[in-house]
């Protein structure tokens, strides 16, 4: 099975075929095998979305399959290229934001500036403060009650 043309590869070649001869049509496309008939569909579509062809109907109220194509003189448009992915997720900042909010993060010392979750340190060194007052007071507690229920 032959692999499918993209829209684009296609278009080209309806193109090219009306650029070598006169007006012709979607059954005259077909009727010389360069294109299938999706891709001949898929063709038109771009190319008349593009502004490349132009109908060239004997009428407005013709039949569809009398209805010829003939080129423009406006070209198609190159594809545009989407920037290569280079694996790695852009930085992201947050300054203004934290700054719109009034936020101030502790500023990185000599020794910080290496490790970049300074601020997570600050966040676990507090959570250490408050669970050893926690225990300290968890501690007297129990002194407390032994010391009650020994008298």
């Amino acid at each position: 099975m032959m692999t499918e043309r993209t829209a684009r590869e296609c278009a080209e070649i309806f193109l090219m075929a009306l650029r070598q001869g006169k007006a012709l049509g979607r059954l005259d496309i077909l009727a010389t095998g360069l294109l299938t008939a999706r891709e001949a569909d898929r063709a038109l579509k771009s190319l008349r979305s593009a502004g490349a062809i132009r109908r060239s109907a004997p009428s407005q109220d013709a039949e569809p399959r009398a209805v010829r194509y003939e080129p423009t003189e406006t070209p198609m448009v190159t594809p545009r290229r989407r920037p290569a992915k280079t694996g790695k997720p852009g930085k992201v900042c947050f300054d203004g934001l934290l700054t719109a909010w009034r936020i101030h993060l502790p500023r990185a010392t000599q020794q910080s500036a290496r490790y970049t979750g300074f601020v997570n340190d600050a966040f676990a060194q507090e959570e250490q403060r408050e669970l050893a007052a926690l225990q300290k007071a968890i501690r007297i507690d129990k002194e407390q009650v032994n010391g009650a229920s020994r008298r």
